[in-house]
Parts: structure tokens; C-alpha cells; sequence
């Protein structure tokens, strides 16, 4: 009797009960019963979907850790000043001292609820700022915000380095316009650019109306 679970060549399926199992033929030229093919391709949409839930929390992981790296920047900036060396940012980061000495710094708050929407537009159109910020334009539940959204890239391996090409990219606004932007939320969605091994950050403010 042929075995349900069997992988046959096309001349050496059995009959059973008088006809032939149902089957389809592969891409190698294997039959495949019914079964066993339902079950490899649920192997196949598991393990996509395992790997797509894996890139999803790295995605997350970057973006709280450019998140809080940001949080960190902007209330303690005379502990990057080295780091601030290498990116040709010694005068926003000195400018960030004197800035902060003379006010108090507010210690930035994740929003979950508002940053989901903001991962939903990153993801369905990463390359377009146009289109993610349409979207967040049309979104009843920001109606009442006005928003400002920037972006940086930078290695996979690297990501706060995106807060120091945000600022690099922006040096004229640097550091009132987003480092201590007078904002009610601030967002991160970084995702990752596989085929280039980068990533790409967003980063929004929201500024009640």
C-alpha cells in the first residue's frame, strides 16, 4: 500500500481502493499526497511567519533603543561630547550643555498607543515621508496634534547612530527644533533595510493643537 506520508516519483504510486490517492506534483517533479503537501506548506508559512515576528521585535528592540538613547542625549549631552567628536557635532552638543543649564528637561514618555501608528505607515510605505506622514494626517485619533516628522539611516549594528545623523542632517534645527523640541509625545519606528544591512528611523513629534 502507498504511504500517505511518502514522497513517491510519479511511476511508483500504488493504488488504493481502486484509484489513485489525490496528489499534486512539486516543483521537482515528486508527488505529493494531499496531506503532505497541506503540511509542508504550513511548515513554510511558519517559518516565514516565525522570521517575520523575529524582524518585527528587532525592529522594536532599535527603536527603544534609539528612543532612549535620544532621552539620554538630550537631558545628560556633556556625556557624549566624545562621541559628538566623531560625528562633527562638538558645537550642538556643547550648545545642548549651555542650552540645558538655564532650563529644566523634561524626561521623554513612551506613548504605545500613538507609536502604533506611526510602526503601521513606517512598514506599509518605509521610503515615502510623504506617505507615512498622509497617513498620520488622516488618522482621526491625531486630529488634535500637529506633527512633525523626521527620518535618519544608519547600520544595522548601529542604530543609535541614526539620533547622530538626525542631528548632523538637521544641524540649523538641531537642537531647538528636535533635540528639545517643545512636543506632548515623541515617537521612534526604525525598521531594518535588509538588503543594504541598514536601518531606517523615524522619528515624530506631536504637538497638541
Amino acid at each position: 500500500m502507498g504511504c500517505s506520508a511518502c514522497m513517491k516519483k510519479q511511476n511508483e504510486i500504488e493504488m488504493v481502493n481502486g484509484s489513485l490517492p489525490e496528489e499534486s506534483t512539486n516543483k521537482e517533479g515528486f508527488i505529493l499526497d494531499e496531506g503532505l503537501e497541506k503540511t509542508l506548506n504550513n511548515d513554510t508559512y511558519l517559518r516565514k511567519e516565525s522570521a517575520d515576528t523575529e524582524n518585527l521585535e528587532a525592529d522594536q528592540e532599535r527603536s527603544d533603543e534609539i528612543f532612549d538613547f535620544f532621552n539620554e542625549l538630550r537631558q545628560f549631552p556633556h556625556n557624549f561630547l566624545e562621541e559628538a567628536k566623531i560625528y562633527d557635532l562638538t558645537d550642538i552638543i556643547t550648545s545642548a550643555e549651555n542650552y540645558i543649564s538655564s532650563k529644566k528637561i523634561n524626561v521623554l514618555i513612551k506613548n504605545p498607543f500613538f507609536n502604533l501608528f506611526l510602526n503601521i505607515y513606517v512598514k506599509k510605505t518605509p521610503y515615502s515621508k510623504e506617505d507615512i506622514l498622509n497617513g498620520l494626517e488622516n488618522n482621526n485619533q491625531l486630529n488634535n496634534y500637529k506633527k512633525f516628522l523626521y527620518y535618519s539611516e544608519s547600520p544595522i549594528d548601529k542604530p543609535n547612530e541614526c539620533v547622530w545623523n538626525l542631528l548632523k542632517n538637521n544641524k540649523e534645527i538641531a537642537l531647538k527644533e528636535i533635540l528639545y523640541k517643545k512636543s506632548d509625545y515623541f515617537m521612534v519606528s526604525a525598521i531594518s533595510l535588509n538588503e543594504s544591512n541598514k536601518i531606517l528611523a523615524y522619528f515624530l513629534f506631536l504637538k497638541k493643537l
